[in-house]
């Protein structure tokens, strides 16, 4: 099965994956990451809330080769946060409790950068 429609294997807690590399950190609300050859689902950043809060997600997405997207996983939904190469800003909700970004890939080389800003309801351009 394509692991971009396994809503099962999407909002597990376990991370599969194969991968070259993968370098990357969170730093608070920062995340930074690159890998090579990845493929399957990995957690790249938890964030935990005492309340629902809009947040403000800065996000600068390169996919290089394959297909990959970035999801927002919280309790049992799922919100595609980034699904093409490119830069931009955007309002997500974070229910209370933890809220977790994963990387779906299919033999994606992938640059990210991402940084969250909690209690921001709009975009200022």
């Amino acid at each position: 099965m394509d692991i971009f429609n396994d809503e099962r294997r999407l909002k597990s807690r376990v991370n599969n994956l194969r991968a070259a590399m993968i370098i990357g950190r969170q730093l608070r609300n920062n995340i930074r990451l690159r890998t090579a050859s990845f493929s399957g689902v990995k957690t790249i950043g938890v964030f935990y809330v005492r309340e629902n809060i809009s947040c403000r997600l800065d996000i600068d997405f390169e996919v290089m080769s394959g297909r990959a997207k970035v999801i927002l996983v919280r309790k049992d939904t799922m919100v595609d946060v980034a699904t093409s190469t490119g830069k931009e800003a955007r309002i997500v909700k974070l229910d209370k409790g933890f809220n977790r970004l994963r990387l779906v890939g299919e033999k994606a080389d992938v640059k990210l950068t991402l940084v969250l800003t909690k209690g921001i309801t709009y975009l200022d351009e």
